[in-house]
């Protein structure tokens, strides 16, 4: 045997176009005004593994044969090509999972038919050579930062003459120690040291809270029979919380995890909030105890009462409702602003699989059925003041390339979506996504969209490894954006991977094999686990040191919340373990028993149990009451200040009688929020799994955007299922009530369009809101309050006046961020208020469906 570390490079036949060189050429041209002579583009391919002689030439002809064709490309260039100034030199940073180099480690194991090491690895990495007047260092790194970003990758900038082979980085070897415990019986001022230094997101009265906790003689009693260490100071004794603890209840708390705001108890400051509105039931309080609970909550389980069609509505991942007579289906948005705004492609990609796991997660699992998007970012021709690190077109080629590649590369078709330009979307995006899934009506006997779980079922992890990417997405993305948001939060998906996952998933579920089901999005093992546990009044206890890792290292707290992609968390009968360990087998896919759900001791109350390792070298990391976890998150406390119109100095137009209404059309259509998207749509496929009935683009040209999109997703069947959302924060401007009604319409009526029906129309409501937390840096945040507060009251009118459930939704908070100026500096730029309201119909022949296009001349308009 001998050690190798060959390059194997694609690259493009001389006489034979490259369309990849050629639009880095017309790009740099148009975007940075740059002039090339020649650009030459390969993929390298670099393998550490120990093989044979005869095991290295199959492996190069494996290389060459399947990532290339021959007719097209050549493989091994030596050195390059001549005549180059420069060389850019991409590639992912060691720690980030590199997709295309684990299936192509995954597809050299199947061609020399035996395992290779854990050691072993297979890198990607990408080589651009460019050659033009006047290039230097600092113009070529503008080239390169059209094409790389900083949080995932690493680039080299060589001139020709330096070119040498691609060398991989390792990752330091850092070595798995004991849990940090930290004191909290400190000064204010160092609790929120404490909070800052580890990205934990808490305030002061939080903080406060959970020293309470630990300063309880019951839970020190507790702790200490566990093996937990306390601190005696004079006749007191308290607790020390681990780092993992802390990190538990701080994903736990998050605004992304805990809807805080929505939970609040908010005081109308000037008693005028609904003044205006003529309504039945006029508002007698002058403030609300959690709008989620009055405006959402209420009014959807109250329509959920008296409609037998609804299964479950906002208590799983995903509302649930009838389809036919075997299946039922889920619709969830959600959004994945944060990550994104770091990391575009990224943030994007692990935002479409992440939703796709919501519906796959609902009741006993489920199948991914259709994929959604919604892009709110600045204008992609915007050159104004702010100087963002990413310009909004270079973020929305992102965000599309990570939908495109997360959502049709993972076996599942882009139905629908939607694009909408505001400037005010640069300080953060939001880019939403969503997804559909069919559910078994029944799975031996039992309905298939309620979860199981009793003492004694194992915990379970299915699918990825844990890795340091991801780490503080809950809490990060529960802050405004700026330079202090790291890019450790930034998780990279693998549709390969999912796809497996999904195939395990549904052939499982149909098999009885699981009982519960949950994503494992927001906080990883620290909340999937915990959640499922307390929902079912149990314990669970886990054992992190059992948890299949990316590389060693790894400390019990980043393993605890780390939110690398596609891994589900499965609570399964003991008895079923060795049968659903050979259904990972066929399917590929790793498995790793974590613990057990467990009864609570008496008097003890349900608890969260978390070791590393069970030897006396092994570690105890964290003893926590579910009930504090979960039910004692301290409630925010806010004031709404409403300022009428008037006050704000808006008024109706006067209309001019010389308007000429040809000009108005045409200044209409020049903009951005109307014009075509249909390019975007084009690089997405919505006909993955062949059941595609109304496209997104209709018309003689198919360049029309339609109303709504339709699927069969049982083939052989005429049922169908449409799909719509509706978006304009630009009404929100004026009133953030008027503008959700209005949302709540058009999607409705987008689907009828099409042949949908409102006998059963479920709907998701989405909120993207700036900060309302009071500050020097939010002057109005009273006011933006009361935005918030119209918007949910406006939901709850338009559930109720038109029977269309919201039987899930999502909030995303702190849409604000510091953005730099060309002229020095920074600018704190908010998103204005948004309220997306998504609608499914169901349509019981799909050969009924209407597209808006006229069928042929006469039609009557």
């Amino acid at each position: 045997m001998i050690v190798c570390i060959p390059d194997i490079r694609i690259t493009r036949k001389a006489d034979v176009f490259d369309p990849v060189a050629s639009s880095i050429k017309a790009r740099v041209q148009k975007d940075l005004k740059l002039e090339l002579d020649q650009v030459f583009y390969s993929q390298g391919f670099s393998i550490h593994a120990n093989l044979s002689e005869e095991e290295l030439v199959a492996s190069q002809t494996l290389f060459y044969e399947g990532h290339t064709d021959r007719l097209l490309n050549d493989g091994e260039v030596p050195g390059g090509p001549e005549g180059h100034d420069f060389v850019i030199r991409i590639y992912w940073k060691p720690e980030v999972t590199d997709n295309t180099g684990q299936v192509s480690k995954e597809a050299l194991q199947d061609l020399l038919g035996r395992k290779l090491a854990e050691s072993d690895k297979v890198h990607t990495y990408s080589e651009i050579f460019v050659k033009g007047p006047g290039l230097d260092v600092s113009r070529v790194r503008k080239i390169a930062e059209l094409y790389y970003n900083e949080m995932v990758q690493q680039v080299e900038l060589l001139p020709r003459s330096e070119w040498s082979r691609f060398v991989m980085p390792e990752i330091p070897h850092v070595k798995t120690r004991a849990p940090a415990y930290i004191d909290l019986n400190v000064s204010d001022e160092d609790l929120l040291n404490i909070s800052k230094v580890n990205s934990l997101a808490l305030s002061l009265v939080e903080l406060k809270a959970i020293q309470s906790y630990f300063n309880s003689p019951e839970v020190v009693r507790s702790r200490q029979a566990f093996g937990m260490k306390t601190r005696r100071e004079g006749s007191h004794l308290y607790a020390l919380p681990t780092d993992v603890e802390l990190e538990v209840i701080a994903q736990t708390w998050s605004e992304h995890c805990k809807h805080k705001v929505f939970n609040a108890l908010i005081r109308d400051a000037r008693g005028n909030i609904f003044q205006d509105l003529v309504t039945e039931e006029a508002e007698t309080s002058d403030q609300v105890d959690s709008i989620f609970r009055n405006y959402i909550k209420v009014p959807a389980m109250n329509l959920k009462r008296r409609m037998p069609w609804i299964k479950s509505i906002l208590k799983d991942n995903a509302g649930v409702v009838d389809f036919d007579e075997n299946w039922l289906y889920t619709l969830k948005w959600e959004s994945h602003n944060s990550p994104s705004a770091k990391e575009p492609y990224g943030g994007a990609y692990t935002g479409i699989v992440g939703v796709y796991r919501d519906p796959m997660g609902t009741g006993r699992g489920g199948r991914i059925i259709a994929g959604f998007y919604a892009f709110n970012t600045g204008s992609p021709f915007y050159d104004g003041e702010l100087n963002p690190s990413l310009h909004p077109k270079q973020l929305l080629e992102g965000v599309r390339r990570g939908v495109e590649a997360g959502g049709n590369c993972s076996g599942n078709p882009t139905v629908f979506g939607y694009i909408y330009p505001d400037d005010e979307f640069m300080g953060k995006p939001y880019i939403g996504v969503g997804a559909s899934s069919l559910v078994p009506r029944e799975i031996d006997g039992k309905p298939g969209f309620e979860k199981q779980l009793e003492p004694g079922y194992l915990a379970v992890v299915v699918g990825g490894r844990v890795g340091i990417d991801g780490i503080h997405g809950a809490t990060e993305s529960s802050l405004e954006g700026g330079k202090h948001i790291s890019s450790s939060h930034v998780q990279m998906g693998n549709a390969y991977l999912q796809k497996k996952v999904q195939d395990f998933i549904i052939e499982a579920t149909l098999a009885g094999r699981i009982l519960a089901i949950q994503d494992m999005g927001a906080g990883g093992v620290s909340s999937a686990f915990n959640e499922l546990a307390h929902s079912f009044n149990l314990s669970v206890a886990l054992d992190l040191k059992r948890h299949l890792t990316k590389y060693d290292g790894l400390q019990p707290w980043q393993i605890m919340v780390s939110e690398s992609q596609e891994r589900m968390a499965l609570a399964i009968n003991p008895q079923d373990l060795k049968k659903l360990e050979s259904l990972a087998e066929k399917h590929d896919v790793e498995m790793s028993v974590l613990g057990a759900f467990t009864k609570p001791m008496s008097g003890e109350g349900n608890k969260l149990e978390v070791v590393y390792g069970a030897g006396s070298e092994d570690y105890k990391c964290a003893y926590l009451d579910l009930s504090f976890l979960h039910d004692e998150v301290p409630q925010l406390k806010l004031d709404a200040t409403w300022l009428t119109p008037e006050e704000r100095g808006l008024a109706e137009p006067a209309m001019a009688d010389s308007l000429n209404p040809g000009e108005m059309l045409t200044d209409l259509l020049k903009s951005e929020r109307i014009a075509s998207f249909n390019y975007i749509v084009r690089q997405f496929d919505h006909e993955v799994q062949g059941g595609s009935v109304v496209k997104p683009l209709v018309g003689r040209h198919m360049d029309v955007h339609s109303d709504a999109s339709v699927i069969m997703p049982v083939l052989g069947s005429r049922k169908g299922i449409a799909y719509a959302a509706a978006n304009n924060p630009q009404l929100g401007k004026i009133d953030t009530y008027q503008m959700t009604l209005y949302n709540f319409d058009e999607a409705i009526r987008r689907v009828i369009a099409v042949g949908g029906s409102m006998k059963q129309m479920p709907m998701n409501d989405n909120f993207g809101w700036p900060s309302v937390i009071p500050g020097d840096n939010n002057p109005d945040a009273g006011y933006k309050v009361a935005q918030l507060w119209r918007a949910a009251r406006a939901v709850a009118d338009g559930m109720e006046g038109y029977d269309a459930p919201c039987i899930s939704g999502k909030d995303s908070m702190f849409m604000d961020g510091s953005v730099p100026l060309k002229r020095g500096g920074e600018k704190r730029v908010s998103a204005p208020p948004m309220v997306q309201m998504s609608s499914a119909g169901l349509i019981e022949d799909v050969t009924r469906c209407i597209t808006m296009d006229s069928k042929q001349p006469g039609d009557l308009i």
